[in-house]
This record gives C-alpha cells, structure tokens and sequence, in this order.
C-alpha cells in the first residue's frame, strides 16, 4: 500500500466496522471483565477480528497492537494501533457515543489516524505533512486564547487509587475554564479537539489505542499534544493535554501548580 492511499484503504475497512458495531447497539450485551478493569462485549471482539483481518491484508508486513488481543506481529517498525470500540461503557448502556480508531505508527510514531463515529457517520483522519480532515473536509482546532472562554474533555481512569489526585487536578482547571465533559470515548474527545468543538482535553492513565490516531489528528489540525511534562506523546505515556498551542501551554502551567 501506498502511503498517499493510507485513507482510501482503510475508509470501507472502518466504516465496515462500524456497521458491526450498529448492528449491536442498543441490545443486551454480556459484559465480560477485564484483568485490569474495564470490561468488553462481544462487540468489541466482532469489530477488532474483522479489522485485524483487513488491515493486515492492506499492509501485511505490519505487526498489530489491538485492545482486545494486544500485541500480534515483531515488525517494530510499522504497527497498526487499533481500538475497535472506544467507549464500550456508553455502548452497552445505549448511549450513542463511541468510536472506532485505527492509527498506524512509524518507529512508535504516529504517521496516520482515522476515527469513526458510526453513529452520526463522522469520518476523522489524518496524514502526517496532509492535513487533518472529517468528511473529507478540512479541519482545524479552536482559536481559543483565554482559559475563561474553553471548554475541555477529560476522563476518570479506572485506577481508583489515582482517582483523589487526578479529582485535585479537575478542580485547578475547572476554576479557570468554561467547564469540563467527560463523555466516556477519548478517541471521539480528541477529534472533537480537532475540529473546534473542545477546545482543549486532558488526560491520565489511558493506553496507547485509546489515543495514537488521536496525537496525529489533532497534530495535523494544527493542535498540540503533550504529556504534563510538555513531551510529544508516545505509547509509554501517562499523562497528556491537547489544544492549540497557547491553550496547552495555559493548561500545563495550571496543572504544575500546589
């Protein structure tokens, strides 16, 4: 595969995908626990078989690191990054807000990203140097420049004992922002960074699936995203934010304070 058709490859592969996923919304679904929290559905197993099998097929050299099977392949060179379902708690409930997001990494680094939401048939991806795009349409992050005018996503990891913590860091930056959601897909959160509509989100203790076509999405909408050490983010990550440049710098400097 070239890398100028990583989009038109990968498109019908993703919205496929999610014709999976709708044809189980909003029907009982056997939740079955993690090791480390969290649970999945047959859902999600469904969706990530069938993306493993075709992207595999378009780039077969690839190895593949997969929410559900975790890593298959040695190539560590180029990786497919998959999450085949992003928010499977709001899935099981019915709520109408998940994602599917597929990234393809280059030496651990982010090259192209593309995210789906299948339920408003909302295509997100990128290329690294092309420019970052929702229904083929090209997007950019919010001009935001005051903290008192954003409004920011972030999350609650499952890790109970980080949860006081991480409740300090929601209060500094809700007293300077507009407000914070906490919507329940990361992946959605982030492409919502990238077109406008957050301007900012902020996040700890997530993995590598949850957020790699994240970092080149917004990137390439002219975003930035950093861990709170103001680091460019990559899969051994524990902490990041995403906004236009002056937004994260904002936001750092309020998370560095007592």
């Amino acid at each position: 595969m070239k890398k100028e058709s990583f989009a038109q490859e990968v498109e019908p592969i993703i919205r496929e995908a999610g014709k999976i996923l709708l044809s189980y919304f909003g029907k009982h679904l056997e939740r079955n626990s993690k090791p480390n929290a969290g649970y999945y559905s047959l859902a999600d197993i469904e969706s990530e078989q069938y993306l493993i099998k075709n992207l595999q097929k378009i780039l077969p050299q690839a190895s593949i690191l997969a929410e559900e099977s975790g890593q298959n392949g040695l190539n560590q060179d180029l990786c497919w990054v998959i999450d085949p379902l992003d928010g499977t708690a709001n899935f099981v409930h019915g709520i109408p807000y998940f994602s599917i997001s597929i990234a393809l990494t280059e030496n651990g680094v982010p090259i192209f990203g593309m995210i789906y939401n299948p339920i408003l048939d909302e295509l997100f991806w990128a290329q690294k140097g092309k420019g970052a795009f929702l229904n083929g349409y090209s997007i950019r992050v919010s001009d935001a420049r005051s903290l008192d005018i954003c409004l920011a996503s972030s999350c609650l990891p499952y890790d109970e004992t980080q949860h006081d913590r991480l409740l300090h860091d929601f209060g500094k930056i809700a007293k300077r922002i507009d407000g914070i959601r906490k919507m329940g897909s990361a992946a959605l959160d982030g492409c919502y960074v990238a077109c406008g509509r957050f301007d900012a989100l902020f996040f700890e203790r997530l993995s590598w699936w949850d957020v790699a076509a994240v970092v080149i999405i917004i990137e390439e909408a002219g975003g930035r995203v950093v861990t709170y050490a103001g680091e460019p983010v990559r899969a051994d990550f524990t902490s990041f934010v995403a906004a236009n440049e002056s937004v994260a710098k904002q936001f750092l400097e309020v998370l560095k304070e007592k």
